[in-house]
């Protein structure tokens, strides 16, 4: 599935993502609070609940996929993956690394599972792997 974005934001003001994964059904206060004045939530799976999605369109547009955790739940309708055009990037969602089928020329590719923050970019931007952080839920 393929979708494009571009949102309002001015001149002056860099586009801001939400990344998010592995929320198990939770929403906690901390989490809203990181996302607030997001133009965008992408969340990379095992969302665990729909009151997570719905709790995250309420702060921004969300760009979701389900995880292995979500799949008792009918994986609540999202897909398994995604392929993004967001402020002239190309991004690819997925919750495992190891079922990320990016198409060529994806700038970065996006995964949950491991509960680590790992930025995985493409060539255009850089051909390093990043690690961000360590959190549960997963946040970057």
């Amino acid at each position: 599935m393929i979708a494009a974005m571009t949102p309002a934001r001015g001149p002056d003001r860099p586009l801001l993502l939400g990344v998010v994964a592995d929320t198990h059904g939770n929403l906690g206060l901390r989490l809203i609070s990181l996302l607030a004045g997001v133009d965008a939530v992408l969340h990379a799976g095992d969302v665990g609940a729909a009151a997570v999605l719905a709790g995250l369109r309420a702060l921004a547009p969300v760009h979701a996929v389900r995880g292995n955790n979500d799949a008792a739940l009918d994986g609540l309708g999202l897909p398994e993956y995604l392929d993004l055009e967001i402020g002239g990037l190309s991004l690819h969602l997925v919750h495992e690394l190891a079922a990320a089928r990016p198409p060529a020329g994806t700038d970065v590719v996006i995964f949950g599972h491991s509960h680590r923050q790992l930025l995985v970019v493409g060539p255009r931007l850089s051909a390093r792997r990043r690690l961000l952080g360590r959190s549960t839920p997963s946040a970057a």
